[in-house]
């Protein structure tokens, strides 16, 4: 997946966290909340009167979704292509060892033993 496609899914899912905490303001804005520390009423009012600090924490967690998000993809597109190139090393080690056994086949071959009158070294 593609950075711009990592980030408009994020975009995406922080919209739509961002809704869905915005929802229980939109439908209970009205009711009347109190707001008690023990026995000592601190707050007593509207919902919508929490707004402010309501919102705050709304667009953190949103946001906050949407960048675990990202980095999840990109930790995921990472992971892929750590995989793609250890294969490619795996392939190329392949590769490497198949040329230097055709390499030690050629420099001990019979052939190269007599030109070089080595015929001795060979098995009988």
């Amino acid at each position: 997946m593609s950075f711009s496609k990592s980030l408009l899914s994020s975009c995406a899912l922080t919209g739509v966290v961002f809704a869905a905490s915005l929802a229980p303001l939109a439908l209970f804005g009205q009711k009347p909340v109190t707001v008690q520390v023990g026995q000592r009423p601190v707050f007593s009012g509207q919902l919508r009167d929490l707004s402010t600090p309501y919102l705050g924490l709304a667009v953190s967690t949103s946001l906050g979704a949407g960048l675990v998000a990202l980095a999840f993809a990109g930790w995921r597109q990472s992971s892929r292509q750590v995989s793609r190139v250890e294969r490619q090393l795996a392939e190329l080690d392949q590769q490497v060892q198949e040329k230097s056994a055709l390499f030690d086949d050629l420099a001990f071959s019979e052939a190269k033993l007599k030109a070089l009158w080595l015929e001795s070294f060979l098995q009988a």
